[in-house]
């Protein structure tokens, strides 16, 4: 009896320190468990923290974006302003230009007029000159 007593004995210590290797495995997983849990929420923490980070970026490029395409709506406003303004202009300056050529064509003809007026009476008084030296030769003949 004792022997089985102590087989049972021997057998219990085994089992109890078998049990105690496994808790001591289990305790040892858990541990590690833990760390790889604690591993697992520090990076999802830095992964949020580096989304966050991101986000605040593009939305700071979006903002960016904005301006700049606030910015050039208005330069493209101002640009267009300043087109049709001088669009205006150079309409008003052709109507310039239309008229003094207009002046200058009406002067001209005017000019072309005077000059055949006078190219008219300059024959007129060729003609008298001519008439008049006959006239003086004729009394010059007659006196002498």
């Amino acid at each position: 009896i004792i022997l089985e007593l102590e087989k049972r004995l021997r057998a219990a210590e085994r089992g109890r320190d078998d049990a105690v290797r496994n808790e001591e495995l289990k305790q040892g997983r858990a541990a590690d468990f833990q760390d790889r849990f604690a591993a697992a929420i520090q990076g999802q923490e830095l992964m949020h923290d580096r989304l966050i980070s991101s986000e605040e970026e593009h939305l700071r490029a979006c903002e960016g974006l904005v301006e700049v395409q606030q910015e050039h709506a208005e330069v493209k406003d101002e640009m267009s302003e300043l087109q049709y303004k001088d669009n205006l202009m150079l309409l008003v300056l052709e109507q310039e230009v239309a008229d003094i050529q207009v002046v200058e064509k009406q002067r001209h003809n005017q000019a072309e007029e005077l000059q055949a007026a006078l190219e008219r009476e300059n024959e007129a008084c060729r003609a008298l000159r001519g008439g008049l030296e006959e006239l003086r030769a004729g009394a010059e003949g007659a006196e002498g």
